[in-house]
């Protein structure tokens, strides 16, 4: 199983972890160091997205044709 761990590498080799993550047993990591970027991270709110459809006139109907007509739409 592969495991994605964020966390921050000092000058002198010390790494540390930003989320909390136990181990029971000794494994092996490929660590990818990422270019310093000046510019931080925008975190997208995906809940302005929620409900945006709801009024939709594009799934009015019975689903099952819905998805026969897209699907169909590529044959």
């Amino acid at each position: 199983m592969l495991q994605t761990l964020e966390a921050e590498i000092y000058p002198g080799g010390q790494i540390q972890f930003l989320e909390k993550f136990a181990l029971d047993h000794k494994v092996r990591a490929y660590v990818t160091i990422l270019t310093e970027s000046e510019t931080p991270k925008e975190t997208a709110d995906w809940h302005q997205f929620v409900g945006v459809l709801q009024d939709s006139t594009i799934f009015d109907g019975d689903p099952v044709d819905i998805q026969r007509a897209m699907r169909d739409e590529w044959a």
